[in-house]
């Protein structure tokens, strides 16, 4: 999951112009009928303040576009991404991203709306995450509301060197693992292992492919 690098991380460098004031977090208006609820309330995706919603509509694609274009004329700049229209737009000291796609006789459309910061943040995506030497962080998702945690990497290592890795680093931070001793075999492609901490939950999904590992974090608490 979540492994393909979001349209929001390939304009992530360009949030970082725009100055951040305080104010509050506008309200993105929405077709007729439309069926909506909260993703997310307060995150931050990659160090940036961001809050995502959805809502599913009677009307199809293209009309979802249109009420857009509509709604923000000469504003909007529409993408075609991984199967999903996406739709940008600038919203004051905001930036507001709506991926549309269809679903049945209708479309699913799904708002981000992220903060725009005048500078980086002060630690990069995932610097405080031990990893391999040589990974690259692709997304690093903190949730605030329900406390949790999503991690994106890519390690040039295996599944088995991966996971063996994290058997030895963990343990030194508080972590147990909780699925068992065996963890990932050598000739592994994929592999699952979780562990805990305390009221914390941590499942870790190791996906082989041909330039290295897919490495997916997922945190929670109980």
């Amino acid at each position: 999951m979540r492994r393909r690098v979001d349209l929001l991380a390939a304009l992530a460098a360009l949030l970082f112009a725009w100055p951040a004031l305080a104010a509050s977090w506008p309200d993105i208006p929405e077709p007729g009928g439309a069926q909506s609820e909260w993703v997310a309330k307060d995150m931050l995706y990659n160090g940036l303040p961001m809050r995502i919603s959805r809502f599913t509509s009677t009307l199809p694609v293209s009309s979802i576009v249109s009420y857009y274009n509509r709604e923000w004329p000469g504003q909007t700049v529409i993408n075609e991404v991984g199967g999903k229209t996406v739709i940008g737009h600038a919203h004051g000291e905001y930036y507001v991203t709506i991926e549309v796609s269809a679903k049945g006789s209708g479309s699913q459309s799904q708002i981000g709306i992220t903060r725009l910061l005048k500078r980086k943040p002060d630690a990069a995506a995932g610097a405080d995450f031990p990893k391999p030497s040589g990974t690259q962080v692709i997304n690093d998702i903190s949730y605030l509301d329900t406390p949790g945690r999503s991690l994106s990497m890519e390690s040039t290592l295996s599944p088995f060197q991966t996971d063996a890795f994290y058997a030895s680093r963990l343990p030194a931070d508080g972590w147990s693992r909780s699925s068992g001793p065996a963890g990932c075999s050598m000739i592994a492609l994929q592999c699952v292992v979780r562990y805990s901490k305390g009221n914390q939950e941590m499942t870790m999904t190791f996906n082989r492919h041909e330039q290295g590992t897919s490495i997916v974090v997922n945190q929670s608490q109980h």
